[in-house]
């Protein structure tokens, strides 16, 4: 009876001793992420008089609301084209902007003039699933699309939004995003949390990782077009007249309008309203906007590009009355953004694994003719070598860290073999991309992706497409993947990306070079995807880089004809 006692014993100690060790390992193998969304992304309420608790933009719907409103406007705007008198429609233009974003106002020192709040705070309501749960998605859905994908991997009760006020200052919000950490670290017990940061949002987490960063506390990080550097759009909004106005206002009311109407063929509607007419809404709103609410934010000073830093700063602050703004975006701008190699190298060197991925491709708003991704130019982005937005390297150099286009060169940059480039897609939209929205999971919750060469799925420049694009090219013969008019045959997948309209094929050229399809082109069905085969009409040179162009025509409410060009390394 002794031994029993004695062996029942010596299990139970044998157990208890193993309790935390298997609690430790438990701990280890939880996955935590947090998504730090971008400037806008994190809805904002008022927590004032008779509108407590409501999104600060809705006193803006019940103007829109009233027909007496309405017709103003389109009397206005009519009189505005015809008449060329402008005063009534920069009023009702002005109306209507103060009702929708007049709760923003900050004072001159940076702090908000009104009782503003995060739609969302804590980390008990911040989760995917107590989103989901409590019907607050909406509050964060766009800054946090990239969290869903992550959710089906590690579960949604370990994922989390970090929302915040996005008109304060990265250090303000790297200070409040490491007590979000710590929460996290202690509701899920994960020893270690990843971050994905987007746009502003990089800011914020590389203000984060250079002051508080630790390999103990931190895993991976994942940033995603990041504004570390700015963005030289700031300069453009705040110009003093329209005339100096040099913000593409054209291209960004088209670019709004295929995000918000892109299954009705917006595009072409925005090109039939005058230029005259959009410009005089853009610049009222934005002028407005801008000078009478945003102009002390400190969210949008640590946007200002750090080439325009200083003469913006001198041109539109006073340094006694503005000193405590001042000194905030000081602190951004020569504390982190002019920091950034080292923070990477920091926070390699403390073991945390960093990536980075970017867009390029298109043209910046600010019409600075400047490769980018619509907003941010690939420079700040990631420290690389670009020429100019349409052009490529008169050198026509090759290698590995030169995009297909031979318009960049990461050779240079930050991360050379951490960093992922996306050509199709505008300002942080990668994540809605099939392509991207699997590599970003998996370079933020795993070691499978070590550099851009570990994975022949997921070079480094990535052929996506934009969500308001009807069509995506992707090549699929070939072991690289690769584009070789020289070689002859090639085979692809075309695929309609459009949820409700067909779009009919009508033609395929290679680096310039007709190729006949087999099987013919023909009709995609919404969804549909195709898998053809290219045979050039006639033998080409091998060229330093090449492109795919297909024309087809969108069957919309207007039939529209349209081309896109895809491009590609030469094998």
């Amino acid at each position: 009876m002794k031994k029993f006692f004695a062996l029942t014993l010596s299990l139970l100690l044998l157990l208890m001793t193993a309790v935390p060790a298997f609690a430790e390992d438990a701990a280890e193998q939880t996955q935590a992420a947090i998504v730090v969304p971008g400037v806008v992304e994190s809805m904002l309420n008022i927590y004032e008089e008779t509108n407590y608790g409501q999104r600060f933009y809705a006193p803006a719907r019940d103007f829109i609301r009233d027909s007496d409103n309405i017709k103003k406007l389109v009397f206005a705007a009519l009189k505005s084209l015809f008449l060329f008198s402008d005063k009534d429609l920069d009023e009702l233009l002005v109306q209507l902007n103060d009702a929708a974003v007049g709760a923003l106002k900050m004072n001159p020192d940076g702090t908000s003039a009104y009782d503003i709040r995060t739609a969302v705070s804590g980390v008990q309501n911040s989760s995917v699933a107590a989103l989901q749960n409590s019907g607050r998605w909406g509050d964060v859905d766009n800054g946090g699309a990239i969290a869903l994908p992550l959710a089906e991997r590690i579960g949604a009760d370990n994922v989390f939004i970090f929302s915040y006020d996005w008109r304060l200052g990265s250090t303000e919000l790297a200070d409040s995003l490491r007590d979000f950490v710590g929460d996290v670290r202690a509701l899920t017990g994960a020893e270690k949390i990843n971050l994905y940061g987007n746009s502003y949002g990089c800011q914020v987490v590389a203000k984060y990782l250079y002051e508080y960063g630790s390999g103990d506390v931190i895993g991976r990080v994942v940033f995603n077009a990041p504004a570390w550097r700015g963005t030289r759009i700031f300069k453009a909004l705040i110009t003093d007249s329209k005339d100096d106005l040099i913000f593409n206002i054209d291209a960004g009311a088209r670019v709004l309008l295929r995000f918000i109407l892109n299954e009705f063929n917006a595009e072409p509607v925005a090109k039939l309203i005058p230029k005259r007419i959009v410009r005089q809404v853009a610049y009222t709103l934005i002028k407005n906007t801008v000078d009478k609410y945003l102009l002390y934010s400190p969210g949008l000073w640590c946007c200002c590009a750090v080439e325009d830093y200083e003469q913006m700063k001198a041109k539109l602050l006073d340094p006694t009355e503005n000193a405590a703004l001042i000194a905030t975006v000081d602190d951004a701008q020569y504390g982190i953004m002019r920091h950034i190699p080292e923070m990477l190298e920091q926070a390699q060197n403390e073991g945390i694994a960093v990536a980075i991925t970017m867009n390029d491709g298109t043209k910046l708003f600010a019409g600075d003719n400047i490769d980018g991704d619509g907003v941010i130019d690939a420079v700040s982005a990631c420290g690389c070598e670009a020429v100019p937005y349409g052009k490529h390297f008169t050198d026509g150099r090759t290698g590995v860290h030169v995009s297909p286009g031979n318009n960049l060169d990461l050779t240079d940059s930050f991360l050379p073999e951490r960093t992922w480039v996306t050509t199709g897609q505008t300002h942080g939209q990668s994540y809605w991309d099939d392509v991207t929205a699997r590599l970003i999971p998996t370079l933020l919750l795993t070691d499978e992706i070590a550099t851009v060469f570990s994975d022949p799925d997921f070079p480094q420049f990535l052929d996506s497409h934009c969500p308001a694009d009807d069509i995506s090219l992707v090549l699929t013969g070939g072991a690289e993947k690769t584009l070789n008019p020289a070689a002859g045959k090639i085979t692809a997948e075309i695929r309609n990306n459009s949820g409700e309209n067909n779009v009919t094929l009508t033609g395929v050229t290679v680096c310039g070079i007709p190729y006949i399809a087999s099987p013919a082109l023909g009709t995609l069905k919404p969804g549909e995807t195709k898998t053809i085969t290219l045979t050039p009409l006639k033998k080409s040179a091998d060229p330093a880089y090449g492109s795919v162009r297909i024309t087809y025509i969108d069957s919309g409410i207007i039939p529209l004809a349209k081309s896109r060009s895809f491009a590609f390394k030469i094998g």
